[in-house]
């Protein structure tokens, strides 16, 4: 089944994290016991495990928020670059209907500016930058729709919606691109670092049993696991539910459809 492919390759990527929290997790256990928990008695380990649940159910809340809030991105990003699509469309739409030299080749310029978008933009955005030749093709393209001289009626009436068009475009555009694959926020990783750190240690009262190894085992790869899907959310343009422009080249090859002779 496809979801088990997506299962499968989703710990296939996590592997490396998974196998670098196991190896930290068992260092900072092992470290623990020897240096503290050989001589805890029965109240220091109570007073552990009740430090450990509450660090736990504290890291369990800023991983939630998190997963949250990259996941809100993800959506805000991907209902942006649709409404742009949709306002594309209803400006090249009213570009045809205007029908002069230069709609026509304000006509080109937004094409050259979706094409720019989608063959150098995206990659740009991965990467974490701001593509300036999109930047470029784009104000050429507002400037060539605000140069427009309207000789009639309807004419003044499509150039005023043209206008409301491509400001709504400026305005979803600047939306989307609050958002590029920086990662994730430097503090979130030093408190999730540190709450990793602590709880595994608090579990040092425990004597190196084969089932307390276990369980240590399992939690040092979920939280691996965690951490490298909270990595690839944070990744809006590749990755785990990652936005992609197929909007953008559905409206451009049915633009070129219409202009091919």
């Amino acid at each position: 089944m496809i979801w088990i492919q997506q299962i499968a390759t989703i710990l296939a990527a996590a592997l490396p994290g998974v196998l670098l929290y196991l190896f930290l997790g068992y260092i900072i256990y092992g470290s623990s016991y020897y240096l503290l928990g050989r001589r805890a008695g029965s109240e220091d380990s109570e007073l552990a495990i009740t430090l450990f649940r509450v660090l736990a159910t504290l890291l369990s809340l800023l991983l939630s928020l998190t997963f949250a809030d990259l996941r809100e991105g993800i959506g805000e990003v991907r209902h942006a670059i649709e409404a742009e699509t949709s306002a594309l469309g209803n400006t090249l739409r009213d570009l045809d209907v205007y029908n002069d030299a230069e709609s026509a080749k304000a006509r080109d310029l937004l094409i050259d500016y979706i094409e720019a978008t989608i063959n150098e933009e995206w990659e740009s955005l991965r990467d974490g930058r701001l593509d300036s030749a999109a930047m470029e093709a784009f104000r050429e393209a507002k400037l060539a729709i605000y140069a427009l001289t309207p000789s009639t009626p309807m004419e003044d009436k499509l150039h005023n919606r043209l206008i409301a068009d491509i400001s709504e475009v400026n305005r979803l555009r600047a939306s989307r691109l609050v958002y590029r694959d920086t990662g994730p926020p430097p503090l979130f990783l030093y408190i999730a670092l540190v709450g990793f750190a602590s709880t595994t240690a608090l579990l040092g009262v425990y004597s190196p049993t084969a089932r307390s190894l276990a369980f240590m085992g399992l939690y040092c790869a979920f939280f691996g696991i965690v951490i490298h899907s909270v990595f690839e959310l944070s990744r809006f343009y590749h990755g785990l539910g990652a936005v992609t422009p197929e909007p953008l080249e559905t409206l451009l090859s049915v633009a070129r459809d219409q202009i091919s002779p």
